[in-house]
């Protein structure tokens, strides 16, 4: 498991070992908390966290197992315990920069962009070298639209590639790719783009993207081809089958075209976004209105 007395005397010590020999084991704190890291590299966070909660309840003030249960509840989407935990742990030791790290995306995923820019700034005033932290505030200032600033941080974090792994790397050449694309400079954002399925093949997301940029290029065999390789890796991505109709539409496939929309039209429907559904249920009426008329047409010829 994640981590000289007389005759009687010598009976009665022999009978005791003995029976301390022969009592079932109790996991060790030690033990336990072997065995939630074990659970978290699994990818078993609810169960790493009842872990973590049982050692915690036994010991306050275990300060590891509070940092990574912050991590497993990051994980679970439970972001004000995650919060809660990290802020403990920096509390006791305001070194623990992994805890500034989880607390900055937490507030992140909430959508609180300037709290999580503030943890990663107490980072970087300690280790001004961590590409993690400069890769995380780029995300966190590109939400909030400070795009040349966030490429600045994407920039930093790649001059610091030996410490990132190459998933690390696809991560941040891809999300500098997004800026890219959003101020329309299609060449950078296809570089970028390219670079990132360099260091990981099968990312989807890198995929997804460079078929855009294709597609915004006039490209449509070769973003058909891209949004095809994305949906082998992400095949729940509606995104990428609406613009690999749009794509076939702008070929005049319109058969293709309204096959791939209606696909992504489920997709948008089973995840809940139904005015997104509704507008693409529209446009797929108005292709298939438009290929009845092109086939009475042909007909009547």
């Amino acid at each position: 498991m994640f981590n000289s007395s007389i005759r009687v005397n010598q009976i009665l010590v022999i009978s005791l070992v003995f029976w301390l020999i022969c009592l079932p084991a109790q996991a060790t704190n030690s033990d336990l908390f072997t065995d939630a890291i074990e659970r978290l590299h699994q990818g078993n966070h609810q169960e790493a966290s009842l872990i973590l909660d049982e050692i915690l309840q036994e010991n306050t003030q275990h300060l590891k197992a509070k940092k990574y249960r912050c991590f497993a509840n990051l994980n679970l989407d439970q972001y004000e315990k995650a919060i809660e935990d990290c802020s403990e742990v920096i509390q006791q030791d305001s070194k623990q920069l992994q805890a500034y790290l989880w607390r900055g995306l937490a507030y992140y995923r909430r959508g609180n962009y300037q709290q999580a820019i503030s943890n990663y700034n107490q980072i970087l005033d300690q280790n001004v070298e961590h590409p993690q932290a400069l890769y995380n505030r780029g995300l966190a200032k590109s939400s909030i639209g400070l795009l040349s600033s966030a490429i600045t941080d994407y920039n930093q974090a790649l001059q610091l590639s030996d410490r990132l792994n190459a998933t690390e790397k696809a991560m941040i050449y891809n999300d500098r790719g997004i800026i890219y694309l959003q101020q329309q400079q299609y060449d950078q954002a296809r570089k970028d783009f390219s670079q990132a399925i360099q260091f990981d093949k099968n990312d989807a997301r890198s995929l997804y993207n460079l078929g855009c940029v294709c597609h915004y290029l006039g490209e449509h065999y070769t973003a058909i081809k891209h949004f095809t390789q994305s949906l082998d890796q992400a095949p729940n991505n509606p995104s990428a089958y609406i613009n690999r109709g749009l794509a076939w539409h702008q070929l005049d496939y319109t058969a293709s075209a309204i096959e791939d929309l209606k696909q992504g039209e489920n997709l948008l429907k089973y995840q809940g976004k139904f005015q997104a559904a509704k507008e693409i249920h529209h446009l797929i009426s108005q292709l298939e209105s438009r290929q009845s008329s092109v086939s009475f047409l042909t007909r009547n010829i």
